[in-house]
């Protein structure tokens, strides 16, 4: 009876998803689908990391501020300059542009290491921009670097303004954002701060400076994802121009690996619940790779990342 019953249910995917699968290719289906998922986001990007093919998208490229998702180049950047992660950084009052921080103030120092990861684990602006500053460079030769970094990446309709995300002129699309996040958890140091949930460190000046930090990455607590996925990396932003973005790299227990960026998600719960329904929805369009990528919002089938 059992044996019947997977056949039956088997049997009835088959019949229904590939209808769903061309739906999803017809060019004016796209707010539908998305309605019909409650997904409120903009834009998004699904791509199967290892073959480089997309499967899932909505408008993958509309521009689009990134917010704190801006902080994966900045850290790229950064650390392309091999800087020593012991190395004491002074924070000064030019870090301080608003949005969130690490409770300092000018003249206490902290070691390179923590603050990236304040940058990254916490989204603190403050520690970004005095990890930008570490790289020795004057703040427009930095940014110079950002968007030099973002093209020879492939992201070639990206510009940012400044090193935090704060700024609502950065702007990025998910396929773009997408290779930044393939080359950004590539890097170790990167992933390791963008997947650890809580983080501690003090001032190396100043003992009273203790700092208890929180991945704002809400995923990594979700036991019931967790249990079917694992983090390789995951970066969260948010202005009220760009609304709710979020972009990731995880993998499933089969060895799959996806890249996920979803942008303008309307709330801070609603980045992660269409992060969670989208990747559960990957597996079912990895099962049609025989027919043209899913594209909502488009006629026409979508770039390889690896191209």
């Amino acid at each position: 009876m059992m044996k019947v019953r997977i056949i039956s249910v088997s049997a009835l995917l088959i019949l229904l998803l590939p209808a769903s699968v061309f739906a999803l290719q017809m060019p004016n289906s796209s707010e539908t689908f998305a309605e019909s998922l409650g997904l409120t986001a903009k834009s998004f990007l699904v791509i199967d990391n290892l073959s480089g093919n997309t499967l899932l998208a909505k408008k993958p490229q509309l521009s689009w501020p990134p917010a704190s998702l801006t902080k994966l180049v900045t850290a790229l950047v950064v650390l392309d300059t091999k800087p020593k992660l012991t190395a004491s950084i002074t924070m000064k009052k030019s870090d301080e542009v608003g949005g969130a921080r690490i409770a300092t103030k000018a003249g206490i120092k902290y070691r390179f290491k923590d603050l990236l990861y304040a940058s990254l684990t916490a989204s603190a602006n403050n520690a970004t921009n005095a990890i930008a500053r570490s790289a020795n460079l004057a703040t427009e030769d930095f940014v110079a670097r950002m968007n030099e970094k973002a093209r020879s990446l492939g992201a070639q309709n990206s510009v940012f303004y400044e090193p935090t995300g704060i700024n609502e002129k950065n702007t990025t699309t998910a396929l773009d954002f997408a290779r930044i996040v393939k080359a950004a958890f590539e890097n170790p140091l990167i992933a390791a701060a963008a997947t650890i949930q809580n983080y501690s460190f003090r001032s190396v000046n100043n003992s009273n400076f203790f700092h208890k930090i929180k991945n704002t990455n809400q995923l990594l607590k979700d036991t019931a994802f967790i249990a079917d996925f694992s983090f390789q990396g995951g970066k969260t932003g948010y202005l009220e121009e760009s609304q709710h973005n979020f972009a990731a790299l995880i993998k499933d227990k089969l060895g799959n690996e996806l890249i996920i960026v979803v942008l303008g998600s309307q709330d801070s719960t609603s980045q992660f619940r269409e992060t969670k329904e989208l990747a559960a929805l990957a597996g079912f369009a990895r099962m049609f790779t025989n027919v043209p990528q899913m594209i909502l919002g488009s006629s026409t089938p979508s770039s390889n990342l690896k191209n």
